[in-house]
């Protein structure tokens, strides 16, 4: 929820924040600052230790967050876009902070340049964020549907 008291960096202090504890409470190791080439990613949830893979012993990706305040440039967020491609995650989140119409056409743009074929990348608002952190874990998002509805 965006408060009207909080600074803009407050407000992507606790976005980042709600990401780590949301992975960490949906069993994934969560790493800040995640290093990639050329940058690094906000928040990387990664496949938990437990999970080694022969040949490769570091947890992998499972999912990449960018966060972005509104006053951030089109040059910003092709930047997120290269870093999380360059992540090579199951999924990707730009998450872009406030309202407003330059949100929207921050937005807009946004959308258009990861509806595109390559990585799966998501756009996301704070209310997004904040959907998913008070969230069941245990409940699906979306109800299972019967896979022949009409019988036949």
């Amino acid at each position: 929820m965006t408060r009207p008291e909080e600074t803009t960096s407050e407000r992507g202090r606790r976005v980042i924040e709600t990401l780590c504890v949301h992975g960490v409470r949906l069993g994934f190791e969560v790493a800040r600052e995640y290093p990639v080439q050329g940058g690094r990613l906000d928040v990387v949830w990664l496949t938990p230790q437990g999970l080694a893979i022969p040949g490769f012993e570091r947890p992998l990706p499972a999912v990449g967050f960018e966060v972005e305040s509104s006053r951030r440039t089109r040059k910003h967020i092709k930047g997120d876009y290269l870093n999380l491609a360059d992540l090579s995650a199951s999924l990707g989140v730009i998450v872009l902070l406030g309202d407003g119409e330059k949100v929207e056409a921050t937005r807009r743009f946004t959308q258009t340049l990861v509806d595109r074929p390559g990585p799966r990348i998501l756009v996301w608002s704070e209310q997004d964020v904040d959907r998913l952190a008070t969230h069941d874990p245990q409940t699906p998002v979306l109800a299972p549907q019967d896979a022949n509805p009409a019988g036949g």
